[in-house]
């Protein structure tokens, strides 16, 4: 019969680090962008002039904002953390 002994063992990784610091970056870009999903769809009927949610580019518009979004996180975790 052997006996082993348990360690807990705290390592410093630098992976772990960016694993985690990429986890929070997905996890606050997919609250804000929800947000911005909900702010239009519960607007979707007031916005803009015309028609201009019926059009492609109200589609393209949430798009590049959920990119704007990401980026904007991305950098403010990678310069400012």
């Amino acid at each position: 019969m052997t006996t082993v002994n348990n360690y807990i063992i705290i390592l410093d990784d630098e992976d772990e680090k960016k694993e985690s610091k990429m986890i929070d970056i997905l996890n606050i870009s997919a609250v804000l962008i929800g947000l911005l999903l909900g702010y239009f769809g519960m607007n979707y009927e007031k916005l803009g002039p015309g028609n201009f949610h019926k059009s492609e580019n109200f589609e393209q518009m949430i798009i590049f904002v959920s990119f704007i979004i990401v980026g904007s996180v991305s950098f403010y975790y990678y310069y400012f953390e």
